[in-house]
């Protein structure tokens, strides 16, 4: 049985629900575009913040608990191992089979 030993927070975005049309039309109206510069690393950095505030705007960052479980006492290394080379010969007999 498997034991629970701490949470992990995990971080991610939902890109695939980005407006694109909104998403396109928002750096028209930035300062990157209004008020060019000759300096490039200034222009860097403006890319940069930039495109961090138009993904924070369109696809805020959420966070997700994750509980951490330890393995059991019994499942090593060899178990692994015996694992992997059992699904090989699985998907080896599987493809042998449909030809």
């Amino acid at each position: 049985m498997y034991r629970v030993v701490s949470a992990k927070v995990i971080s991610s975005r939902k890109y695939k629900s980005i407006d694109g049309d909104a998403f396109l039309a928002d750096p028209e109206v930035s300062s990157l575009v209004l008020d060019p510069q000759d300096d490039i690393l200034y222009l860097v950095d403006l890319y940069n913040i930039t495109l961090r505030d138009l993904v924070d705007e369109h696809a805020s960052l959420g966070t997700k608990e994750m509980p951490r479980m330890s393995l059991l006492p019994w499942y090593n290394n060899d178990i692994w191992v015996a694992k992997r080379h059992r699904r090989y010969y699985e998907a080896v007999d599987r493809e042998w089979f449909v030809c």
